[in-house]
């Protein structure tokens, strides 16, 4: 996988909670404040959307990726498992556990194209070849300018025969193997967020105040009705002054593919300038997640372009409101 993977789309960015219709400045008094330092007030910063195709690697988006990956896969997982280990079969666990989880995977995808009359497996995988690898697929054993008809067929036979049957598998073996260790490892496309145009008012009424007596901080929720589990460390960065900075981040968490039990996205401490910044409309910055993206692949759940990942964010201040007007 690539060292960071990043951003997510906006669906819902203008959120907050005071809109920016609300004209503070005919109030005819000095600045007014609300609460003491012990008061907590909460509001929505922001809600994130990643749609499937935002999540990419060289070989496309995430539905053919995984589309792929059903090929090669067998469609009954070893020991009765639900989830394919994308964390194992892409090295994570170190390179023995890789290879012996592989070779189990491998084995069953064998035990199952023998086990089939009908050959359907096996011609998934034929289809799948001569679709994209026939010209380095042993093209001496098998034909190369043909139709897909003629070179299923051929495939099959080839298969079947005694003489090239180990021939035919272990190249099978090399195509299954090199794609599922390489490319399940995937990022999401980076995307440019605006700052949330709220209004000076309110923005100046949120990150405002004596810094000794109050305090920012985020958190939130997040999401998936992807077929995967996941696992990230958001950050938030702007270009100030000429030089990247970090805004904020947030540790590391795993997502499941739950999204009626949103995880909870621990709160952490943001500092007023940072948080500014989200609230300079016109300004850009950029949502980033570094770490390791799919751990678990569910083969047997749907997957479409309606489904993505949700995050939603939101302030949380300590300490009393400043209105300045």
């Amino acid at each position: 996988m690539r060292k960071f993977l990043t951003i997510f789309t906006l669906s819902l960015l203008a959120v907050s909670c005071i809109d920016n219709d609300y004209d503070l400045s005919d109030i005819d008094t000095d600045d007014i404040g609300i609460g003491d330092e012990n008061s907590v007030f909460t509001c929505p910063l922001m809600t994130l959307r990643v749609a499937v195709a935002d999540i990419v690697n060289e070989q496309g988006d995430l539905d053919g990726i995984l589309a792929e990956a059903d090929v090669w896969l067998p469609n009954r997982l070893p020991d009765g498992a639900e989830a394919v280990d994308v964390k194992r079969l892409t090295g994570g666990d170190g390179q023995q556990a890789q290879q012996a989880y592989v070779q189990t995977l491998l084995t069953a995808l064998q035990e199952e194209i023998d086990a089939d009359a009908s050959d359907r497996k096996l011609e998934q995988i034929a289809r799948q070849i001569y679709a994209e690898y026939r010209e380095d697929f042993l093209p001496d054993y098998l034909p190369v300018d043909v139709d897909e008809a003629e070179y299923i067929a051929a495939f099959r036979t080839v298969y079947h025969q005694q003489a090239t049957h180990d021939l035919i598998w272990e190249n099978i073996e090399l195509f299954a193997a090199r794609y599922l260790t390489t490319n399940l490892r995937i990022d999401v496309r980076p995307f440019v967020l605006s700052g949330i145009d709220v209004g000076a008012d309110v923005r100046d009424m949120i990150v405002g105040g004596d810094e000794s007596k109050t305090s920012l901080s985020l958190f939130g929720d997040i999401a998936t009705d992807l077929p995967v589990s996941f696992s990230a460390e958001p950050s938030f960065e702007a270009e100030v002054e000429g030089s990247d900075r970090t805004l904020f981040s947030f540790p590391s968490f795993t997502v499941f593919p739950t999204a009626e039990a949103p995880v909870e996205i621990e709160e952490t401490s943001v500092s007023a300038d940072a948080l500014t910044v989200t609230y300079q409309w016109g300004e850009n910055y950029m949502a980033s997640i570094e770490g390791d993206l799919l751990e678990n692949y569910y083969p047997g759940r749907s997957l479409d372009l309606g489904q993505g990942i949700t995050i939603n964010l939101k302030v949380r201040k300590k300490g009393g409101l400043i209105f300045n007007v």
